[in-house]
């Protein structure tokens, strides 16, 4: 029998690491904060995930999180099951993403920002001992260029 060594590309997607956020959450009370760090998968990124599906089965489409108002509704995307809708100003992730960034040491892309704000806001009302986990779909190294990094812009 001959060994077999390391992982196929298909099994590395999705192991990825979660993380603990902890300082740059603003004080949370006895809630622990956690975040999927998507952009560890092989291709960079939280899409990962479906196109893994699309290459098995067939090309079908599927927008990621950004801009979700004008973007095509994945046929996986059930509403009745979401607790809440949260509308997020591109400002505040913006301003996330430059604190996780100083506070954390984490490089963290404009959507995992807008996701970290609406767990925070969803943190601040959940009972103490609760974990709240959300998903980082990006990395910030995409968005190096981008002026939103200046403090005073």
């Amino acid at each position: 029998m001959t060994a077999s060594f390391g992982v196929s590309l298909q099994q590395q997607i999705g192991n990825t690491p979660l993380l603990r956020i902890e300082r740059a959450t603003g004080g949370l009370r006895d809630v622990q904060m956690l975040a999927k760090a998507e952009w560890t998968n092989p291709g960079g990124s939280v899409k990962d995930r479906a196109a893994s599906n699309i290459v098995a089965e067939a090309f079908h489409g599927i927008e990621g999180t950004k801009h979700m108002g004008t973007s095509i509704i994945a046929k996986i995307y059930d509403a009745s099951i979401a607790d809440a809708k949260l509308g997020i100003e591109t400002e505040a992730a913006y301003t996330m993403a430059r604190r996780v960034a100083r506070e954390e040491g984490l490089l963290i892309g404009v959507s995992a920002a807008a996701a970290l704000v609406g767990a925070v806001q969803i943190a601040k009302d959940a009972a103490d001992g609760s974990v709240v986990v959300t998903i980082f779909p990006d990395s910030g190294d995409k968005y190096l260029s981008e002026h939103f990094w200046d403090e005073n812009p």
